[in-house]
């Protein structure tokens, strides 16, 4: 068995299958643009962690039985014209949070 074919069953059997996913991906990018070892191995990490994260948050919000799964994104600002489109998608930044601005 090849290093890159054990580094990938040891991705599976450590249960990192995003990761595992994008490994060959990732060598052959790392190759082609020269990157340190650190570098791949960083963005080898990067991937299985946003991997977790979203499936913690489908998890998530599969648990809460939301009846309808809505987002800023989804809100019709013609039926409701009187609020602000930009005020609104400025908050959903929270940005304030960081000015240490009050939003009331």
């Amino acid at each position: 068995m090849s290093v890159y074919e054990q580094i990938k069953a040891d991705l599976g059997y450590l249960k990192l299958d995003a990761a595992a996913g994008a490994f060959a991906t990732l060598a052959e990018q790392a190759r082609t643009e020269d990157w340190s070892h650190i570098e791949f191995l960083a963005r080898l990490i990067a991937e299985q962690a946003t991997a977790d994260r979203d499936r913690r948050l489908a998890a998530r919000l599969r648990y809460a039985r939301f009846p309808y799964r809505r987002s800023i994104e989804d809100f019709d600002y013609e039926f409701q014209p009187s609020v602000d489109r930009k005020l609104v998608e400025d908050l959903a930044t929270l940005r304030f949070i960081e000015e240490n601005r009050p939003i009331l």
